[in-house]
């Protein structure tokens, strides 16, 4: 076992992930096949929301309503086109976009 743990933690693979791997492989091989095939669906379906949907979703939601701010208070996009204007040289940080940190 401790050389099994070794080659794993060389590969890169922590113990915890290995066990959670071998856990979902024991879940899955313990399933009789219509339950596996509506738990893989339903897996399939939580991803596809989780890692497409709702990502498009947050973008097009922001992108919508900085439009629509833009297209309502034109002196947010002219005070937007000023500051970006105003930038010394190269520089595209201004000094109040960040923290400063103390070392």
């Amino acid at each position: 076992l401790g050389a099994c743990r070794a080659k794993l933690e060389q590969l890169g693979l922590p113990s915890s992930t290995c066990l959670c791997v071998f856990m979902v492989l024991l879940f899955i091989a313990n399933v009789s096949e219509q339950d596996l095939d509506d738990w893989l669906q339903g897996m399939a379906i939580f991803a596809l929301q989780l890692f497409v949907l709702m990502p498009l979703c947050v973008a097009a939601f922001l992108g919508i309503s900085c439009s629509i701010v833009l297209f309502c208070y034109p002196e947010v996009a002219a005070e937007i086109e000023e500051d970006e204007n105003n930038v010394e040289g190269d520089r595209s940080v201004r000094e109040w976009d960040f923290i400063p940190v103390r070392r």
